[in-house]
């Protein structure tokens, strides 16, 4: 799919509607410009495909960091609106965007590589202080 038609579909969803209207389309609904629903599955098996390891190989990893991508700048934006610097919180979420990753893949991989649990629990440990 072409970013211009990504774009499109991002502007008329989320950001083309008042404020009202918006409310109607909460959820999320990334898997429309990613997957090309020609391959069969419903919205519950996709749910099941997506929650795994890896990612299908129907999915275009690159396009899913651009969406990805374009959903955090909407909500930065809309943080940034708000005066409080909440934006801020969304930094680790942008990194997890361009590594198409997350603390518990992380974990799994490093596990299969030699980490020990007790590395992961000093880890998450230092990050509470």
């Amino acid at each position: 799919m072409e970013q211009t038609t990504i774009d499109s579909a991002i502007y008329e969803k989320y950001i083309a509607p008042t404020k009202s209207e918006r409310r109607r389309f909460i959820g999320i609904e990334i898997e429309m410009p990613v997957v090309n629903y020609s391959h069969g599955y419903s919205a519950s098996e996709l749910q099941r495909l997506f929650a795994r390891k890896e990612l299908p190989d129907f999915v275009d990893k690159e396009q899913l960091k651009t969406v990805l991508r374009q959903i955090l700048d909407i909500s930065s934006d809309g943080l940034k609106q708000r005066g409080k610097n909440e934006e801020i919180f969304l930094k680790p979420l942008y990194e997890r965007a361009d590594t198409l990753s997350n603390p518990a893949k992380d974990m799994l991989d490093g596990i299969e590589n030699g980490e020990t649990m007790e590395d992961y629990i000093k880890i998450f440990a230092l990050a509470q202080r």
